[in-house]
């Protein structure tokens, strides 16, 4: 086979291979055209103060149409890292606010933004310490001020379930 021939071949396999992993790639994300409606995907936020529910950068699937669980980004990574600074920090804030109150942004991730109030942030959520108070409380009124705001019953619910989930740490903060 002349060298010709084998650089032409060479270049098909190439392209067959990296055609693969792309469709492969977008079948995980859920973003090829006959995957169907993507799954949701939180991507939990990586270093900072330690975050809460998992290891940083670590993934939760949400079930799919069918019982399915497909990993699909995340609309805004920014928001999901800005909220384990919520409460301490006016420029996270400000990110926060902006997601939770996009109506393009879907609204289960604005659900998770605002519920993971009693999450991200914190060393250990399940353990809360009186050094934690702060957070809880400084939350605790933002809740308080954003509530009656809500943008929709979405958003209300998730504030009314965030401040129900940061009452109980504030209660057991040891």
């Amino acid at each position: 086979m002349s060298p010709k021939v084998r650089m032409i071949v060479g270049l098909v396999a190439l392209v067959v291979i990296v055609g693969s992993a792309v469709f492969s790639y977008r079948m995980l994300i859920g973003t090829a055209p006959d995957a169907g409606q993507p799954a949701g995907r939180v991507v939990a936020p990586s270093g900072g103060s330690g975050g809460g529910g998992g290891s940083a950068g670590s993934t939760v699937n949400t079930p799919r149409p069918g019982g399915k669980n497909a990993p699909a980004a995340v609309v805004n990574p920014a928001a999901r890292a800005a909220l384990a600074k919520v409460g301490t920090d006016a420029n996270a804030e400000s990110t926060w606010r902006e997601a939770i109150n996009d109506p393009k942004l879907p609204a289960d991730e604005r659900q998770n933004l605002i519920e993971d109030l009693n999450e991200a942030g914190f060393a250990n959520p399940d353990q809360p310490t009186t050094a934690d108070l702060p957070l809880i409380q400084a939350r605790l009124a933002l809740i308080e001020e954003l509530l009656p705001k809500a943008m929709d019953q979405v958003n209300a619910d998730a504030f009314r379930e965030a401040r129900k989930d940061l009452l109980e740490m504030k209660a057991r903060a040891r």
